[in-house]
């Protein structure tokens, strides 16, 4: 299966974007630390749809014109815990957040937070599936690959303030 790559540029910073060209499969913040390297067989020079809708819905988000995405995307290669967890995020609604002990009882794995946020960090689909929505027990803002700033400034386009940095 051929593999596709674009890079945008929203207001919220730079985007690689990856799919399967019916799927995406990664959308990472350029400067997050899990960001993964490019292989020589993917390909940008002919971007399938399914990117362009991407970058739209993403450029849309970043203005605060968009609060649900309408993507399909898969997660390749991850763990089917990570992928639990995942699919459990990706339920926290826009304007809205959770810790990740409430995260933990959702999936009931009360005895697993530290599991659960490791899961979390990794998430390969960023905004799409909001791991930026789980916060500390203290309304703390803790882990964001993309860097804590960037966690603050994506909660405070959606309107959410009761945060502490």
């Amino acid at each position: 299966m051929t593999k596709y790559y674009s890079n945008i540029t929203t207001k919220l910073g730079d985007i690689l974007l990856l799919s399967d060209s019916e799927n995406i499969t990664g959308i990472y913040f350029v400067k997050e630390k899990y960001i993964p390297q490019l292989e020589l067989e993917w390909q940008n020079d002919s971007e399938p749809e399914i990117l362009k809708l991407a970058e739209k819905q993403l450029k849309e988000y970043s203005y605060g014109n968009r609060r649900e995405f309408e993507i399909p995307y898969s997660f390749i290669k991850f763990t089917e815990f990570q992928r639990r967890v995942w699919e459990e995020v990706s339920k926290i609604p826009y304007g809205k957040t959770i810790t990740y002990k409430e995260l933990a009882n959702n999936l009931g794995a009360p005895n697993s937070i530290r599991a659960i946020a490791a899961a979390v960090g990794r998430n390969p689909i960023s905004l799409v599936v909001p791991c930026h929505r789980v916060i500390g027990s203290n309304n703390s803002l803790t882990g964001y690959a993309g860097g804590i700033e960037l966690k603050h400034s994506i909660l405070t386009l959606e309107g959410i303030r009761n945060i502490t940095i």
